[in-house]
């Protein structure tokens, strides 16, 4: 219920790549063929979403103690102290809710993750439908395995499956998560922080047309010089 539709939900996903300090996020969305990433634990599923990310991920401690705890959010407590991360980043999510979101999107969560400094992979995976099952929480399997990095790389990605609601990347609400987006890059790309890389069933869409044009609709615009003083 805090995750009002699958936009707000998406959205949520990329503030939790932007806090993580990454330096960018793609995202690929099929709303009718199955992911064809190794090691899946669930196959054979309709649509999926991969959200990916060079951020700082997380290790084994990170995913038991906090991802897996709904009402922990390290976030909420760094705001109230005025902190922000290495990259002197505010954060941007809350409440804890990127995790809930993919509950939102698809019934599968697929989570590779694993940071700089060690040469493990953490591989979560479950089922949401199982959690609203007669019994009790500790009991539904997240399928963790953990296997060795192939590649100095860290970040997470989030390959959810089974959409709920496909067809909405493919309306109008396509078009308005297309917008939203935009609004979260710096207009400058010369000097951009974070970037945003979007593909929705094959095509690329590039959203710093879509920030020029959204620009160029402005009814006033102004120019100035600033001195150093």
């Amino acid at each position: 219920e805090l995750v009002s539709d699958e936009l707000t939900a998406i959205m949520e996903l990329v503030k939790n790549a932007y806090d993580a300090d990454a330096d960018w996020v793609k995202i690929s969305i099929n709303t009718t063929e199955s992911p064809v990433e190794d090691d899946l634990i669930f196959k054979n599923t309709k649509g999926h979403i991969i959200i990916e990310d060079n951020g700082h991920g997380m290790n084994y401690q990170d995913i038991t103690s906090r991802w897996l705890f709904i009402s922990v959010s390290h976030k909420r407590e760094m705001k109230e102290k005025g902190k922000v991360t290495k990259k002197g980043r505010t954060p941007l999510g809350d409440k804890g809710l990127g995790r809930l979101s993919t509950q939102r999107l698809g019934h599968i969560l697929e989570m590779f993750s694993c940071i700089e400094n060690e040469n493990k992979l953490h591989h979560v995976a479950f089922d949401w439908r199982h959690f609203t099952e007669n019994n009790s929480l500790d009991n539904v399997n997240t399928n963790y395995h953990e296997s060795q990095k192939a590649t100095k790389k860290h970040g997470t990605k989030l390959i959810i499956s089974d959409l709920r609601n496909a067809d909405i990347w493919a309306s109008q609400a396509g078009d308005k998560f297309r917008g939203q987006l935009s609004k979260l890059i710096f207009p400058f790309k010369e000097s951009r922080p974070f970037n945003i890389y979007l593909n929705i069933n094959g095509q690329p869409y590039d959203l710093d047309t879509i920030n020029e044009k959204l620009r160029h609709q402005a009814i006033s615009k102004y120019i100035f010089e600033f001195d150093g003083k």
